[in-house]
């Protein structure tokens, strides 16, 4: 459809599929989510499925990179890692900052928003890198802001 409006009306067009993005500023559904995905860490133990992963502000400066810079009618990945990481990475970087950090497990009610399902969803971002993308915030670092601003928010209330 995207393409058949390009194609009809002469507009420039490009695709951006995002990864799972997080940051700690999320609305109430996407704290739910954000929690879930934290939960099931501590569930699994999965070794074998990969996901990539984009922090927020990576993912709106990949955004402005392709309306800027991306070629006309091409389809961009926008995703920190090109291989993606295995949730067992995942776990192990999430468990070492909770440890560094003090925090105990985060309670959840609801698991219905599995992140972790049993499947590999890994998008290649060389596209976007070879228009001069860099994502700028390591997973680590990413999930150190959010928890701080998860955290931040929890003792507010």
């Amino acid at each position: 459809m995207v393409f058949n409006l390009k194609n009809n009306t002469n507009t420039c067009v490009n695709i951006c599929r995002k990864s799972i993005t997080y940051s700690g500023f999320l609305s109430n559904s996407e704290t739910e989510i954000f929690k879930n995905m934290i939960c099931e860490i501590y569930e699994k133990n999965e070794e074998k499925v990969k996901k990539s992963f984009c922090y927020l502000s990576d993912l709106v400066n990949g955004i402005f990179k392709i309306i800027i810079d991306g070629i006309d009618g091409e389809v961009y990945n926008i995703s920190t890692d090109t291989e993606g990481i295995t949730v067992k990475e995942f776990e192990n970087e999430l468990a070492s900052i909770l440890e560094e950090k003090d925090i105990k497990k985060i309670e959840s009610d609801s698991f219905e928003n599995s992140f972790f399902k049993n499947t590999t969803k890994v998008l290649d971002n060389k596209k976007i890198l070879s228009i001069g993308w860099q994502p700028q915030v390591s997973l680590r670092e990413g999930l150190e802001r959010s928890l701080d601003i998860y955290n931040s928010a929890k003792e507010a209330l």
